[in-house]
């Protein structure tokens, strides 16, 4: 059980030109902050290439490596963010998560943690930790920690989100879609919320339940490849393999990260199409 997760540490983001080395900051958060890691980390090299000692740089970067699952790269960035700035909480949370990602569970703990004794009010590192407790089913300390982000902001949908994708793996059902009913309440425009409560729909035999959080999810963001590909998931558990094809095959389209995650159902379905 590995949860895929993302460091999105945005900042606001403001009109930009692209010719001055702030600027390049400017346009690179914001082709982050609209899903073009690739664009993004373009901008960041230029503004290293003139501020060279800019942990603030590196740092960026390496999130937008994340993004494009280049962990390598991304872990380089973060050391040379610590490297230049042993203070910065946001390169320990950076390189927590691809130490995740490339299964340093301890090392990933202890940089989460060192990132939140830095600034004890970022809920986004609290977020990363206890989805890291989640995948190893330290559950108990998940919760606890997901509690803690929820003390720093009481309205922040993504941490009801994972409290109830916990619950969702202890096996208790109504937990979990309580939490997600209250992540869809105070995030009613994130995609996420949506296809995250759809997920939980399909797997406790609630299709229709499923099929309209998808179809919200896609209403607010027509391009959500996760909602796509889980909406084409449903279709192959009604049998309607055309559209399961169709569904899943646009979703990979937009995310081929994801081929590992429905490979199966799509072989499936383009095998029952054949018939």
């Amino acid at each position: 059980m590995k949860i895929l997760l993302v460091l999105l540490l945005l900042i606001s983001i403001k009109g930009f030109g692209q010719n001055t080395p702030d600027e390049w900051m400017d346009a690179g958060n914001n082709y982050f902050a609209n899903g073009n890691p690739r664009k993004a980390a373009e901008y960041y090299t230029q503004y290293i290439n003139t501020y060279k000692d800019s942990a603030r740089g590196y740092t960026a970067r390496g999130n937008a490596y994340v993004l494009l699952h280049d962990f390598k790269s991304a872990l380089v960035d973060f050391k040379m963010a610590l490297y230049l700035d042993s203070t910065s909480a946001r390169a320990y949370a950076g390189r927590g998560t691809v130490y995740f990602f490339i299964g340093n569970t301890a090392e990933a703990i202890s940089d989460m943690n060192k990132s939140i004794e830095l600034d004890p009010a970022s809920v986004i590192s609290y977020q990363t930790l206890a989805s890291i407790y989640t995948a190893e089913q330290k559950f108990d300390m998940a919760l606890n920690t997901i509690d803690k982000a929820l003390l720093v902001n009481a309205n922040d949908g993504e941490s009801y989100r994972i409290k109830g994708t916990v619950y969702f793996y202890m096996n208790d059902t109504i937990n979990a879609i309580t939490y997600l009913d209250k992540a869809v309440e105070v995030a009613p425009q994130n995609p996420k919320m949506y296809t995250s409560r759809g997920a939980i729909y399909k797997d406790i035999n609630k299709p229709d339940m499923a099929m309209a959080d998808y179809n919200k999810a896609l209403e607010i963001n027509p391009n959500d490849a996760e909602a796509l590909a889980r909406k084409g998931i449903v279709y192959l558990l009604q049998k309607k393999y055309k559209e399961a094809v169709e569904f899943m095959e646009k979703g990979l389209s937009i995310d081929p990260n994801m081929e590992s995650g429905i490979k199966q159902y799509l072989d499936q379905a383009r095998a029952n199409l054949k018939k």
